[in-house]
């Protein structure tokens, strides 16, 4: 080889190195393969010039081929060389067919012998008798150099750059609780490094609106065996479409509490990925993983939070002494708020009987409602488990029932069930099984305060009621009476009193005589409705106060017991009547008002009996 050649290697080296030393990590695969062929052309004189470099050799640098997309170098087999038989000490080959203006090839070998791959030129046979052999040989171990050189550099800066991207990652990971931004930072870093791959993250649960990331629902029935394999057995699956000469890469989004989804990669077949590329795309998905889970744990926490909130808010209502209907009214509108429910009922056993409690929503006191409360009522019959039906409709347990999702819960006193509460919406499975549970903790609560408000209720009544007639007691029936004498405009006051009452228990006895003022307190009852208030007065007396009412009313009324008790009672009992009435327009007292109606009581004993008179 003489000076002049010796010289032109040198200086394609030099510039070269000047090259690295000047834009140091700055210059892109791409660049560097650009900045050598205007070299070539220019030391060469030559017009064209191209880089192939063989596939087997890729093995060992695969992660600097994926990560910086070349046009200047093509990747072919070595078959596909047409080479495979060249001499052991040829370097120029001639081309079987020119190839983009190229006739020429110098066959790139290590140190070692080993080709790596071609460099394509066009050069006419005058000027390469110009070089020699051994120029040729020194070129092509110049060019090895330079090309591995690039590569190693920038299979360096790959690494740096991978270490980054992870820290990134790490850092939007660690310093955010938005899921969608750790996401978009994992495919912001994979399209950096890997360029000429496209990404999809397939995720099982995921709500947003964010068209920046490439999501979709990963749907169950895929067919695609490589797909959820990765997903059911969370390890990396990779396959191979041969018709479309690409490989897609499965990574797993597997989290501690389960897998969130699968990042689908897909590449061209050309490129081999490596062990380091897949180690590190696995990385980021364990990163957006990880995302994912903290963002449903955040999620469910804030969720079992305002849950617990309700509960806690439910129950300090609840204990709050409130009366039945105050309870029924305050949990209907919690419950409608809380799950958006169409109808919201309770219902309790009452003498045997099932009875819809005011403060129900309207629809549970129609017709339409009662064949489904009679389902309900049967079904509790049998079973002690709550009811939580999604698609109600479909079961055909209730014709021309309009709701589909269905809650009912069972409401226990002392065991037993004593009643149950329902929830109702027109949409099919509306209710999610987290709603159900938080609807069965409500009315648990709501079961005790109901419990609670009929005993007290229960004893309330038995303070201001009567044991044996069930009538209402003298100091109820005086509390009343004060009441509306300040209140009211007029009101009648009846006293009642049994014909010869001793008479009836010296001759059947006091049990007897027991039932006979039953009968009465009954046909009270009966004939008063909600008109007034009736009152066990002391012995065989009771009473009975009309507010707003005219003395001719409570007159009538009078006369009107009267017969039915003559009628009605076994054995035969009569009683007397004294009406007595007051107005707002002349100064009164409950004690003046009972004394006149004793007076009048007293006339009509003496006018024969059984029978009512008043004394205004």
């Amino acid at each position: 080889m003489n000076y002049n050649e010796e010289y032109i290697i040198l200086k394609i080296k030099n510039r070269m190195f000047d090259r690295f030393h000047i834009h140091d990590d700055q210059m892109t695969l791409e660049e560097h393969i650009q900045s050598l062929m205007d070299i070539i052309r220019t030391e060469l004189s030559i017009k064209c010039v191209r880089f192939f470099v063989y596939k087997d050799f890729l093995k060992k640098y695969q992660h600097v081929f994926i990560s910086y997309v070349t046009n200047s170098l093509s990747i072919i087999n070595h078959e596909e060389s047409g080479q495979s038989d060249v001499e052991k000490n040829q370097y120029i080959v001639d081309l079987p067919i020119h190839t983009d203006r190229c006739n020429k090839g110098l066959l790139l070998k290590e140190d070692n012998g080993v080709e790596f791959g071609m460099m394509l030129f066009s050069y006419d046979q005058v000027r390469e008798r110009h070089y020699s052999n051994r120029f040729w040989k020194s070129l092509s171990n110049a060019l090895c150099q330079i090309l591995l050189g690039i590569i190693e550099l920038l299979g360096t800066l790959s690494e740096k750059r991978r270490y980054q991207k992870l820290q990134r990652v790490t850092n939007e990971f660690y310093s955010s609780m938005d899921m969608e931004k750790v996401l978009e930072e994992v495919i912001q870093s994979l399209k950096e490094m890997y360029p000429s791959f496209s990404y999809q993250l397939l995720l099982a649960n995921f709500n947003s609106d964010n068209n920046r990331l490439p999501i979709q629902y990963l749907d169950y029935t895929e067919q695609n065996s490589a797909l959820m394999d990765a997903f059911l057995s969370g390890e990396f699956r990779m396959e191979d479409d041969r018709k479309k000469k690409r490989s897609i890469l499965y990574f797993p989004m597997k989290g501690k509490q389960g897998i969130y989804g699968v990042l689908q990669i897909t590449a061209n077949q050309s490129i081999i990925i490596g062990h380091p590329d897949i180690k590190f795309i696995s990385i980021l998905a364990q990163t957006a993983s990880n995302a994912i889970e903290n963002a449903h744990l955040y999620q469910q926490s804030k969720k079992l939070i305002e849950e617990l909130r309700l509960v806690m808010k439910v129950s300090q209502q609840l204990n709050s002494n409130l009366h039945l209907s105050e309870i029924v009214n305050y949990i209907v509108k919690e419950i409608k708020e809380s799950f958006d429910s169409h109808e919201v009922g309770f219902v309790l056993k009452k003498q045997k009987e099932f009875i819809v409690l005011p403060g129900s929503t309207n629809y549970f006191f129609q017709k339409e409602s009662k064949a489904f409360l009679s389902f309900v009522e049967e079904y509790f019959q049998t079973s002690k488990d709550s009811l939580f039906i999604g698609n109600f409709i479909q079961t055909n347990h209730v014709k021309n029932f309009p709701f589909d999702s269905v809650m009912v819960e069972p409401l226990r006193r002392e065991g037993k069930i004593n009643g149950f509460a329902i929830c109702l919406h027109k949409n099919p499975y509306y209710f999610s099984f987290d709603s159900f549970r938080l609807y069965q903790s409500i009315t648990q609560h709501t079961s005790l305060a109901l419990s609670n408000a009929l005993f007290r209720e229960e004893l309330e009544r038995l303070v201001i009621t009567d044991y044996l007639t069930k009538l209402y007691s003298r100091n109820y029936l005086d509390e009343q009476l004060k009441q509306s004498m300040e209140n009211d405009k007029c009101g009648a006051f009846l006293l009642i009193d049994i014909d010869d009452f001793k008479s009836v228990n010296d001759t059947y006895g006091h049990q007897v005589g027991d039932e006979v003022l039953k009968q009465i307190a009954n046909i009270i009852m009966k004939t008063l409705q909600s008109d007034g208030i009736a009152a066990r007065w002391g012995g065989e007396e009771i009473v009975i106060y009309l507010p707003n009412q005219s003395l001719k009313y409570a007159l009538m009324l009078a006369e009107r017991i009267v017969i039915l008790t003559e009628m009605e009672t076994s054995p035969r009992v009569t009683i007397s009547c004294g009406v007595s009435y007051w107005t707002k327009e002349r100064k009164d007292h409950p004690l003046k008002l009972f004394k006149r109606a004793d007076e009048a009581l007293y006339m009509a004993k003496n006018r024969g009996k059984n029978r009512a008179m008043a004394y205004g």
